[in-house]
C-alpha cells in the first residue's frame, strides 16, 4: 500500500546520503542504462565548451588604392582641349616624366608640393559701392584653392618659351619647389592686397 510517509522518508535518506554515493548510485543508473558512467556530471563542462561557438577572427584589412589619383584626374580635366582627353592624360604623364628627370625624385608628390604652395587662400571680388570699385577679400575652399593654383600654373606655362608643353608644366613646377617663379609672386601679391583691404572683408581675415 502507497503510503506519504514512506516516500518523504526515503527522500529525506538519500539527501543525507554522502556525495560520493549519490555519485556511485548515479554511475550505476547510467551503467545499467547503456551510458557510460558519470557523462553528465563530469563531462559538462568540457562538452558545453566544445559545443560553444568560437569567436570569428577579425578580417584582414585590405587597403586598395584608387583606380585614378584624384589630383591628376583634377589636373587632366582643366588641361583638357576640345574633348580630346588621351591626349591631356598623355601631357600629364609626359609632366610627370620630365620632374622625375629634373628632380630624381617621385613627381607626384612633388607635384602635390607645387600644387598647395601654388593654392592661395583668398581671392579678391571688386564690387561697386558708393560709384567706387571695392575690393572684397573672400576665403577660399580647399577646391577652389586647388583649382586657381592649376589655373596659375597653366597660365604662367603657357608663357615660356620651351615647345613642349610638358616641358613648360615641368619647369614652372620645378620653379615653384625652389620658391622662384611668378606664380609664387603672384599669390604673395594677392595675399598682400587681401590683407590691405581685409576692413572690407565680411569674415575678418
Amino acid at each position: 500500500m502507497f503510503s506519504p510517509w514512506r516516500t518523504t522518508l526515503r527522500l529525506l535518506r538519500t539527501s543525507a546520503r554522502p556525495q560520493s554515493t549519490l555519485a556511485h548510485v548515479d554511475g550505476a543508473v547510467a551503467t545499467s542504462a547503456g551510458l557510460a558512467p558519470n557523462v553528465g556530471l563530469v563531462h559538462a563542462s568540457s562538452s558545453s565548451s566544445a559545443l560553444a561557438p568560437r569567436k570569428s577572427q577579425s578580417p584582414a584589412v585590405l587597403i586598395i588604392p584608387p583606380a585614378e589619383d584624384p589630383l591628376l584626374s583634377y589636373f587632366t580635366s582643366m588641361l583638357l582641349r576640345n574633348g580630346n582627353r588621351h591626349k591631356a592624360s598623355r601631357i600629364v604623364t609626359l609632366t610627370l616624366q620630365q620632374i622625375h628627370a629634373l628632380t630624381h625624385s617621385p613627381p607626384l608628390p612633388i607635384l602635390r608640393e607645387a600644387v598647395s604652395l601654388a593654392s592661395p587662400s583668398v581671392k579678391i571680388v571688386t564690387h561697386k559701392k558708393s560709384a567706387k570699385n571695392v575690393p572684397t577679400p573672400f576665403a577660399l575652399g580647399d577646391k577652389q584653392r586647388t583649382r586657381m593654383a592649376i589655373k596659375w600654373i597653366l597660365k604662367e606655362s603657357d608663357s615660356r618659351g620651351e615647345r613642349n608643353v610638358a616641358d613648360r608644366l615641368a619647369r614652372v613646377i620645378f620653379d615653384i619647389i625652389r620658391g622662384d617663379g611668378n606664380v609664387l609672386k603672384k599669390k604673395d601679391e594677392l595675399h598682400r592686397l587681401a590683407v590691405a583691404n581685409r576692413s572690407n572683408a565680411r569674415v575678418r581675415l
